[in-house]
């Protein structure tokens, strides 16, 4: 059997792109925003303020093991439920957790979710035609808070019946200028939202060791954890007081 050669494996990486691009494009975004549509009808059939889950990522994390952005909802579900709302937490996934589904979700990252974006604010905006009563609430963390970022210029129309909660966008997304966004980076001590190339780097190099540091104490974490940069870690008791202040300006 002859050994693949560089060629080889750079045609067969090109096919894998291309096949994941045209996967995306044509089948999961397709069914995945039925199935958003799907989930937004039966909320809004259940309560009158939704709450949309974006994880950070690679948007493929469900909402139960999001451990550092489900304390922060369970606690605006709180806040939002004591205003005498009913409220439904919804997620939305931007990719499936596969090779292909992060390959295939690639591109529409680097170019600001474009496609995605628009086809939320459009099931969105469809929703609020048969619901202009309810609230939609967006919420992000990093990249999930870049794809809030990307949706809330497509919603400008609106009005306060779409708020964002943005929690450490990364440096690169674009900022809304929005009354309807709140946009969190922990005082200015968020190096991925702040731009502070030195530390993201840093905090990239580290990345190996402090995971190998944490198997070896038998305290694993994961890798993404280890990469995590500064001041990226959000915790309700720092944002509470800008939240509950935001919530009430708006839904009251």
């Amino acid at each position: 059997m002859k050994k693949l050669n560089k060629k080889h494996i750079v045609c067969l990486l090109i096919i894998l792109m291309i096949f994941s691009f045209v996967w995306f494009d044509s089948v999961f975004l397709k069914n995945n925003s039925a199935i958003f549509a799907d989930e937004l009808k039966k909320a809004g059939e259940a309560s009158d303020v939704i709450i949309i889950f974006n994880s950070g990522g690679f948007g493929t994390v469900d909402f139960d093991h999001a451990y550092d952005l489900k304390p922060i909802i369970d606690n605006l579900e709180e806040v939002v439920e004591s205003m005498n709302y009913n409220v439904s937490i919804i997620p939305y996934y931007r990719t499936r957790e596969t090779v292909i589904g992060k390959i295939g979700h690639l591109k529409e990252m680097v170019f600001g979710f474009p496609k995605q974006s628009k086809d939320m604010a459009e099931q969105i905006k469809e929703f609020l035609k048969q619901n202009p009563e309810d609230k939609i609430i967006m919420t992000g963390l990093s990249n999930g808070a870049a794809f809030v970022a990307s949706i809330m210029d497509d919603l400008k129309d609106t009005g306060n019946n779409v708020l964002a909660i943005e929690l450490g966008a990364p440096f690169w997304s674009d900022k809304n200028i929005n009354d309807n966004v709140l946009f969190l980076d922990n005082n200015g001590n968020d190096v991925l939202t702040a731009g502070n190339k030195k530390e993201i780097i840093s905090s990239f190099i580290k990345a190996p060791f402090k995971w190998t540091y944490s198997i070896i104490l038998n305290k694993k974490i994961s890798y993404a954890e280890a990469m995590e940069a500064p001041g990226h870690r959000y915790y309700w008791e720092n944002i509470k007081a800008d939240v509950v202040s935001f919530f009430e300006n708006k839904l009251k």
